[in-house]
């Protein structure tokens, strides 16, 4: 259980109000946290992998429109390549920080600083999923656009 506190919190980084909370708890909650606590029945499924699953596809959807307007004289090997630039799972490591998403965030904590970064990484994803369930794809692109929005005229040298 996330503390009300702590929703609270997060709601106002993020600016959006969960109609459902418990969405926002389920996105935040990472099955290494039900295992480790021993918490987890047969019959229990974390809803984070599932989250993260959908919210990729809404971050691809997002991204690719805002790009697509944005970037008007690109073509589509541009577009492609900034697509996966904002994508990629160091990008989305770069977003957790920023959102301190940490701080909210229940996982075992591994030793292993690449299963972290992959963890906080896919928490973002499990976010999105969670912002399209609860109030749409507008308010989920919302997000992505205020988040992402200070990094889309970044040029990447690996891009």
């Amino acid at each position: 259980m996330i503390s009300k506190k702590k929703i609270n919190q997060l709601e106002e980084i993020i600016s959006y109000n969960f109609k459902d909370k418990k969405l926002l708890e389920n996105a935040l909650i990472h099955p290494s946290y039900i295992t480790e606590n021993k918490k987890k029945t047969v019959k229990e499924v974390s809803d984070f992998e599932r989250l993260e699953f959908l919210g990729d596809r809404v971050l691809g959807l997002a991204i690719s429109s805002i790009i697509y307007k944005k970037f008007d004289k690109n073509n589509e090997g541009d577009l492609s390549k900034k697509l996966s630039y904002l994508v990629q799972k160091n990008f989305l490591y770069k977003i957790s920080t920023n959102l301190e998403i940490d701080r909210f965030l229940k996982f075992a904590s591994k030793k292993n600083n690449k299963m972290n970064i992959s963890i906080l990484s896919d928490s973002i994803e499990s976010l999105i999923g969670a912002l399209y369930l609860d109030g749409g794809f507008i308010s989920a692109k919302k997000f992505i656009k205020s988040t992402w929005g200070p990094y889309l005229d970044i040029e990447n040298k690996n891009m």
